[in-house]
């Protein structure tokens, strides 16, 4: 378990200080990561933060965008430009069907949730009656 949390926090940290950095600064931080882990004689956790930053690395880069039924390659075309815009080009946007959604769409990715449907909107509405 203290292992787990380790890892978690070193990758974390990974993923914050190379954010945003220039290939050289993000090799000379991670040199400086494994320096730090080999001092700390952590160096076997070093495998498991590699793949929890892969994964974390690939929901961040994720958009999920749901809707209640299909929709036209037109409209989806349309949100997927309007989420670009947002959330920056180099998303991958997943269009998924949620039966459970009555109208509308959902926009979700790693740190935000945008609720844009009639379900959200009725169950606003119920909450404050």
């Amino acid at each position: 378990m203290i292992a787990e949390k380790e890892i978690s926090i070193w990758t974390e940290a990974l993923l914050s200080i190379l954010e945003g950095k220039t290939k050289e600064e993000k090799k000379a931080l991670f040199k400086k990561i494994i320096e730090i882990l080999k001092n700390r004689k952590k160096e076997y956790l070093l495998p498991k933060i590699l793949k929890r930053f892969e994964s974390m690395c690939s929901k961040r880069k994720m958009v999920e965008l749901y809707f209640a039924r299909e929709q036209s390659t037109g409209l989806i075309k349309k949100m997927k430009k309007k989420i670009s815009g947002m959330f920056g080009r180099d998303k991958n946007i997943e269009v998924k069907i949620e039966k459970d959604l009555i109208g509308g769409f959902r926009v979700k990715t790693a740190n935000f949730l945008i609720k844009a449907t009639v379900k959200d909107f009725l169950n606003e509405l119920k909450s404050y009656y």
